[in-house]
């Protein structure tokens, strides 16, 4: 019988959940990254899945969220926010969520550090995936972070850019937005132009070729499959040596959400990556 263990603790500011095979010493690590307004314990499931086969799972609440949660968050999502957009658009509340993906990208460098000096896995095997602003965010992690061995993105976009140009336009082309969408056109700028310098899809190239599977609902409206699309065309070259490596997998009548077939695919490429790979 297989006794996995849960902990929760905090790694400086950051609280963390931790779900192992009771005893286990250097297996491989995944990270997983939740949701917006979503906490560590988002990864219960996927984490003793994985628990159960090998690995040690670590969770964190990003900034802002869980046990660091911040009033300003639940002010901006309640309507009491200071918002320069017109409150249906969203677009004050999307570009935060990027501000805090970037953070949540520096926590984990934080993290990697601190398993790094504890020693008891093994961080040479380094698995990121996450859902939605976790999608987001192992994008960006692993455009930017070499430590990262293997990624599996669900219901996340890669091209921060794009995604941000399409929602403004779209809102810019509704008649009770247009005046006051151009009123702050200079202001649209400046948050377009630091999203081009956050941007992960250029960077990904820096990723290729391990493994990388991006994950993505066929009716998912919050995160449409066609962004990760486009960075699988784009990549596709790079991983020419190593296609196997490259996988785009679109699930059929899912929406937003991480299924039971999403977590299989997540474990599987775990599993073939960072540890079958060290197996054979």
């Amino acid at each position: 019988m297989t006794t996995i263990t849960i902990e929760t603790f905090n790694v400086q500011e950051i609280p963390v959940l931790k779900m192992a095979e009771a005893g286990a010493e250097e297996q491989p690590v995944v990270f997983f990254v939740h949701g917006f307004t979503g906490n560590k314990t988002s990864a219960l499931m996927l984490g003793y899945e994985l628990a159960e086969a090998g690995f040690t799972t670590v969770s964190f609440d990003a900034p802002m969220h869980g046990d660091r949660y911040d009033p300003h968050l639940g002010a901006m999502l309640d309507g009491e926010g200071d918002y320069v957009y017109p409150i249906g658009t969203g677009l004050d509340v999307f570009f935060m969520l990027h501000e805090i993906i970037v953070q949540a990208a520096k926590d984990l460098e934080t993290l990697i550090g601190y398993f790094d000096a504890e020693g008891a896995v093994d961080t040479g095997r380094i698995g990121l995936t996450g859902f939605s602003m976790g999608g987001f965010t192992t994008f960006y992690a692993a455009a930017h972070n070499p430590r990262i061995q293997a990624a599996v993105p669900i219901a996340g976009i890669p091209g921060f850019t794009d995604r941000w140009r399409d929602v403004v336009l779209e809102s810019s082309a509704y008649e009770k937005w247009r005046e006051a969408m151009a009123a702050v056109e200079a202001e649209t700028r400046e948050r377009t132009a630091l999203m081009a310098r956050i941007d992960p899809f250029d960077g990904m190239a820096r990723f290729a070729p391990k493994p990388l599977m991006m994950i993505c609902g066929d009716k998912d409206l919050d995160a449409p499959k066609h962004y990760a699309v486009d960075l699988y065309r784009t990549l596709k070259p790079r991983y020419a040596d190593h296609p196997e490596r490259l996988r785009l997998n679109i699930h059929d009548d899912a929406g937003h959400e991480v299924t039971t077939a999403m977590r299989q695919d997540v474990r599987a490429w775990f599993t073939r990556y960072l540890l079958d790979a060290v197996r054979t």
